[in-house]
């Protein structure tokens, strides 16, 4: 659904008022409004969804009346059909059609319960029949207290009729309000912000949950003027929540298919287990389309960016490996870091595993503050127009930390922490933020720089206990000869599994797989260059003491493969940050008109939105008219465009353009264009010493292997 096709979208919800109004009874009115209480209630129990945000009382209170009116119309447009379809069967099935409806609303229910539990067991396998059987029954009872209700009086009111009427009008006129404010562009003659260097600042994981107590609290000096001063909203992760292919979807405006990262290691690497280089990205990143505008660009850190490459200003791939050749561009750059060499070689090696954690953070925090200083001198001195800066502070201490932070949700003995250390570690998140924004609030003159913030994920806690299970040893110890394991990299429902020999050796695979009877499903992934194989599993939550396999007679027992990640307590949520603030840019805080309900709770919608993606109109449509979140990270790249003063790419994915502007856009950025780029890094290195500490950090973080 574009721009062109939104009309069609009112038109049909004209249609369904319409309907609605011909055939609404009481019975309908009634199912109606109680689905939508029983939805509002479950919205407003996720406080930390709705209401985490710095936004004003009056938006909290508008809402909550569209999120109110707008299930009920819904709602009971979708009983109306349910009512007829009884009528039409048998007239005493009207009581059960409305009674279904209402346990497909009681759903919703279940995103109420505690995050720690899992809700695919409680849903499927534990608690479904009793919840089916009493929901049924209260239902049911509910449809004929109303009935009793209408009976005594309210039938002779036919109110109904007009508070449906009044729910249309007032969805439609908050809908194309919301569209025409925030989606309808003017075109201007002139930019009115490519004047301005832009600095682009990527902050892996940042939440709005952690920033807004502190912004309440006027912790935050940078953040704060940042918000006041800028435009922000919360962004959809489009897709895999994996960080490679996030940042690198920001960078080009592609999908993961089209840019070609699809984690931090490459299956396609011949020569193993080695992480995705620089030269490996299909699409050019927005840096590039920079300089192919006349526009200076420099890089610091930015994901899978090693080794450096040749651009038109300067490039730090990593920020490690500050004696690395392949690290800079120009080769002179090495020269300008060369005081962070004796920091990044500063050992950690304290006894307690947290208080090592925080000795890392600590050299991070002070790496990031040289670097950004000597970057943003660099700038002004080359007249460097776009700077990208990407930092993992907040993602590695919220993965560490996080059963410290929510410290009831997590079971010291299932967890391996200490109950006693919570009151100790517990604002170490917090500390972490306030860390990243001294540094910005230092080195940073929010005056002098166009300024995008974004994250690109948000945080909260893992549900279950995480285990790395170390297949190749398994193989090797059942002693299965030709079979080639090059990598796993573990997610919370599967193991994606590298592997040599093409389609013949992954056929193999999945049989030995499949005999093996470890995981509930085995699939054999043929994807363009990507061939992989995928392992379902529920065990690798909770430790399987006690289960063994056998092959060829030879029987072992799965838990001499199994390891404890220490530093998986933090998981990623689908909702990050995004802040942008400039001349000629908007103020304030946008947010969707419907509230974050049970509905969006159950189902991962940018996720729904990558895999369903021929529908991908559909769900844009719904962002226009304030069904979900503004924008996603497929969808920002543009706007960094646009703010820099590059034209869009033809490549890009996505079908609309964010409103972030005051008066307009110069209208030839908005024109695509062809970019032509290609990556030349300075050295085609397949490994290097620091590609080892980084994968070992990857270990820990139970990504791989």
């Amino acid at each position: 659904m574009d721009k062109k096709t939104l009309p069609y979208f009112f038109i049909l919800s004209f249609i369904f008022l319409l309907f609605l109004l011909l055939e609404v009874n009481e019975y309908i009115f009634f199912t109606g409004v109680l689905s939508s209480i029983i939805i509002l209630i479950f919205s407003l129990k996720r406080g930390e969804r709705n209401f985490k945000y710095p936004i004003n009382f009056s938006v909290k209170v508008v809402r909550l009346l569209f999120t109110f009116i707008f299930f009920s119309f819904f709602m009971g447009g979708i009983s109306l059909i349910l009512f007829h379809l009884s009528k039409s069967i048998f007239l005493t099935l009207q009581p059960l059609a409305i009674s279904i409806l209402l346990v497909f609303v009681s759903y919703f229910l279940i995103s109420s319960l505690p995050t720690g539990i899992p809700i695919r067991i409680i849903l499927f396998k534990r608690f479904l029949p009793q919840v089916f059987v009493l929901l049924f029954l209260l239902e049911v009872g509910l449809f004929y207290l109303g009935g009793v209700v209408i009976r005594l009086g309210l039938k002779s009111l036919p109110f109904f009729h007009y508070f449906f009427l009044l729910s249309g009008l007032l969805i439609f006129i908050f809908q194309y309000c919301y569209y025409r404010k925030n989606f309808v562009i003017r075109k201007l003659k002139k930019s009115t912000t490519s004047s301005v260097p832009l600095l682009v600042l990527g902050v892996d994981a940042a939440d709005w949950r952690f920033l807004t107590p502190l912004l309440k609290r006027g912790k935050l000096k940078f953040f704060d003027k940042l918000v006041k001063d800028g435009f922000s909203m919360p962004l959809d992760t489009f897709g895999r929540r994996m960080s490679p292919i996030i940042w690198s979807t920001i960078a080009t405006g592609v999908s993961e298919k089209k840019h070609g990262i699809s984690g931090f290691i490459n299956p396609t690497n011949p020569s193993g287990m080695e992480l995705f280089k620089s030269h490996d990205i299909r699409q050019p990143p927005f840096w590039l389309m920079a300089n192919e505008m006349g526009k200076r660009s420099a890089v610091l850190n930015w994901m899978m960016n090693y080794p450096a490459y040749i651009i038109d200003g300067f490039m730090v791939g990593r920020f490690d490996g500050f004696d690395d050749d392949n690290n800079f561009y120009p080769e002179d750059m090495k020269d300008e870091f060369k005081s962070l060499v004796e920091i990044e070689k500063k050992k950690c090696e304290e006894d307690k595993l947290e208080e090592r954690w925080l000795c890392e953070r600590d050299r991070d925090v002070e790496i990031l503050k040289r670097a950004l200083k000597i970057s943003l001198e660099k700038m002004e001195e080359e007249n460097i127009e776009i700077l990208a800066l990407y930092t993992n502070l907040t993602d590695d201490l919220m993965h560490k930390f996080y059963q410290f932070y929510e410290s009831k949700r997590f079971s010291p003995e299932m967890w391996h922490f200490d109950r006693g250390d919570v009151d100790k570690y517990k604002n170490v998140i917090f500390e972490t933020y306030q860390m990243v924004d001294s540094i910005f609030s230092e080195v940073i003159d929010l005056d002098k720089y166009n300024v995008i913030l974004l994250s690109d994920h948000g945080s909260r806690p893992r549900n279950n206990p995480l285990y790395s299970f170390d297949i190749a040893k398994l193989i090797k110890d059942l002693e299965i000869e030709d079979v080639n394991i090059l990598d796993n990299t573990i997610w919370n429902s599967h193991i994606d599994i590298g592997f040599k020999g093409g389609k013949k050796n992954g056929e193999k695979l999945v049989f030995i797989f499949e005999t093996l009877k470890i995981f509930s499903k085995v699939e054999l992934i043929l994807d363009g260059d990507f061939t992989y194989i995928r392992l379902y599993h529920s065990f690798l939550t909770r430790f399987p003491s006690g289960k063994s396999v056998e092959f060829n007679g030879k029987k072992l027992s799965l838990d001499t493969y199994l390891k404890f990640v220490e530093m998986a307590s933090g998981n990623h949520d689908p909702q990050g940050v995004f802040v942008v603030k400039g001349k000629g840019l908007r103020r304030g805080f946008l947010l969707p008109l419907l509230m974050d309900g049970p509905l969006s709770i159950l189902i991962n919608f940018p996720s729904l939105e990558c895999r369903l993606g021929k529908l991908l109109p559909l769900f844009s449509g719904m962002r226009m008219v304030g069904l979900l979140n503004p924008i996603t990270t497929l969808d920002v790249t543009p706007l960094i465009n646009i703010v820099g003063g590059i034209p869009v790419s033809g490549e890009f994915e996505n079908n609309f353009i964010l409103n972030i502007f005051e008066r307009g856009v110069d209208g030839d950025l908005l024109n695509p264009m062809n970019y032509f780029s290609e990556i030349y890094p300075v050295g085609m290195v397949e490994t290097s010493a620091q590609d080892e500490i980084y994968k070992k950090r990857l270990r820990d973080l139970g990504y791989i292997e």
